[in-house]
């Protein structure tokens, strides 16, 4: 049985910020999908609904629902990875 999922409270800043992300043409991808999923979820939907309704996988909502609930707006950058700098 699953658990019950992370809560996502956002400030009215970080909402209008993820709804930027989420409809700027020249934002990657993968950060336009971050927000979708982050403003999806201050909503109260499951993570299946969520999951469901934006195509990708519950692993991915879920992921991203709890590190934005940890970190905020930080939690939606990428982590550094091992390598050499650029």
């Amino acid at each position: 049985m699953a658990g019950k999922a992370t809560p996502v409270i956002l400030t009215e800043q970080e909402q209008n910020e993820l709804e930027v992300w989420g409809r700027k043409p020249t934002m990657e991808r993968r950060f336009a999908a971050r927000a979708h999923i982050v403003l999806e979820a201050a909503t109260e939907k499951t993570t299946q609904d969520i999951a469901l309704s934006l195509k990708v996988r519950r692993g991915m909502v879920s992921k991203w629902r709890v590190r934005f609930a940890r970190q905020h707006m930080d939690g939606l950058m990428d982590k550094p990875r091992r390598g050499a700098k650029v």
